[in-house]
């Protein structure tokens, strides 16, 4: 059988990524281009500069992309690309060349949903996850828990309740005055930090039923901390490095301290990880991933080349243990998913002889065009 080959294209903010993949022999070319210097005198990412500069990238990069596979677009069988989460615009420049592209060379296109691309993507190491396991995603815009029981069947058991912890450290980093963005900022910042001289709340970290995040409050408590201190006219730089490694410190122990009653809650048995050396959202990782040491159920692997922003931890497949218990629960799906059928099969039989009775009943109205003889 013929191998396929899949032109992915990735434009859900301010990255530009394309990639190759071959059925047979897996990633065989793939390319970043991230938009950091162009948004980084904003503060943040800009809408419409992000579009922009995709419009602008994505082509020259799928041409670079081919020759540098020799490869060429009549080789390719089918094209993925993001279709959301992200800015719409943005979004919509990968959308429309990919659809584009699969419409003039009579082949598929295939949306893919950027979170769920996120969680398989370590599948694609030649160490993967076995399913089910659970997956950590961390990013500015997301920070979750899921359960990955099989390919298209997810679980969601935490997720923030406000700030994404990404979100968190751009928005610490804005108030310490440093620049965008602020993840690497306030890393390299703590590590000139003294332990002890801060002390920041860990939200939920009391509420031990739950596997949710949140990272509101922590913010905010910077805020008025730094507000006192600028105040004072004691916010130097020592004190902002003392800051940053308090603040750091509070999200990862967050981070870690869910993921450790995620292990208690779903036995795990192995830990995969998958960072980008590069990464803007590396912050803290370092911290994290030591952490995570620690509990015993962190084993690296080599480092995944996924976008440059987010980063994806996967945690272990079940115990073999738990394997009994884990067939009774998919029995019981299976006997309630049966039993749906049937309801859904009954209530649309009724539907159908209901619908079939009010035609019956229903009068005949009389046409507006109707002539006199009638």
């Amino acid at each position: 059988m013929k191998s396929l080959l899949i032109l992915g294209i990735e434009s859900s903010c301010d990255e530009t990524a394309t990639a190759i993949y071959d059925s047979e022999k897996g990633l065989i070319g793939h390319q970043v281009f991230s938009q950091i210097d162009l948004h980084k005198k904003y503060g943040g990412v800009v809408p419409e500069l992000a579009s922009r500069d995709h419009i602008r990238k994505l082509l020259p990069m799928i041409d670079h992309l081919l020759k540098e596979t020799e490869k060429s677009l009549e080789d390719i069988d089918a094209i993925a690309y993001t279709a959301g989460p992200g800015l719409s615009g943005a979004l919509l420049v990968g959308s429309v060349m990919a659809n584009g592209l699969a419409f003039s060379l009579g082949i598929p296109s295939v949306p893919i949903h950027h979170m769920e691309a996120h969680l398989l993507a370590p599948l694609l190491e030649q160490e993967s996850a076995k399913m089910p396991f659970i997956a950590l995603l961390v990013s500015g815009g997301h920070t979750l828990l899921v359960l990955v029981k099989s390919k298209g069947e997810y679980e969601l058991v935490g997720q923030t309740l406000d700030d994404a912890a990404g979100e968190a450290f751009d928005k610490a980093a804005k108030l310490l005055g440093l620049n965008y963005p602020g993840g690497p900022e306030i890393a390299k910042l703590a590590e000139m930090g003294e332990p002890d001289i801060f002390d920041f709340p860990r939200p939920l970290s009391k509420d031990k039923g739950s596997l949710d995040f949140s990272f509101s409050g922590l913010k905010t408590s910077l805020m008025y901390r730094v507000k006192q201190l600028r105040e004072d006219g004691a916010l130097d730089d020592q004190c902002r490095a003392d800051l940053s490694y308090a603040y750091q410190e509070a999200i990862v122990d967050s981070l870690v301290g869910k993921t450790e009653l995620a292990k208690h809650s779903v036995p795990v048995k192995q830990a995969f990880d998958a960072f980008d050396s590069k990464s803007r959202g590396k912050v803290g990782c370092d911290e994290f991933v030591d952490g995570l040491e620690k509990l015993g159920i962190l084993s690296p692997l080599s480092t995944w080349p996924g976008t440059a922003k987010d980063v994806v931890l996967i945690f272990a497949r079940l115990d073999e243990d738990s394997d009994e218990d884990t067939d009774d629960r998919r029995g019981r799906q299976r006997r309630n998913r049966s039993s749906d059928d049937e309801d859904s099969s009954d209530n649309s039989r009724r539907n159908e002889r209901q619908n079939k009775n009010s035609r019956r009943r229903r009068p005949r109205r009389k046409s507006n065009y109707s002539s006199d003889s009638d």
